[in-house]
């Protein structure tokens, strides 16, 4: 609220309730939202920077699920690999 009060002098919004859930559900700096809330061009209506920052907001969120659940894969694969490794190891001893 703070911010959009400094770059866009308002006080409240009707967008200012998706924009609090959005910065729940995802790790972003006070920059990044600052540089999203900036006018882009002289007179920019305060609708387009917040509808900015929703959707940077939300891209940082969908980004963020795509790495967690790589990151996951990645880890049942390796443990998967692990696994066969240690079954072909036992094969191997018989």
């Amino acid at each position: 609220k703070m911010l959009a009060k400094n770059y866009l002098s308002i006080e409240s919004h009707p967008l200012f309730e998706t924009v609090r859930c959005l910065l729940e559900e995802t790790n972003v700096t006070p920059a990044d939202v600052a540089e999203n809330l900036m006018p882009k061009v002289a007179n920019e209506d305060v609708e387009i920077s917040l509808e900015r920052l929703i959707q940077a907001l939300r891209t940082s969120k969908e980004e963020a699920e795509m790495k967690a659940k790589k990151e996951a894969e990645m880890k049942a694969k390796k443990e998967d690999g692990g696994e066969e490794e240690a079954e072909d190891a036992k094969e191997k001893e018989a």
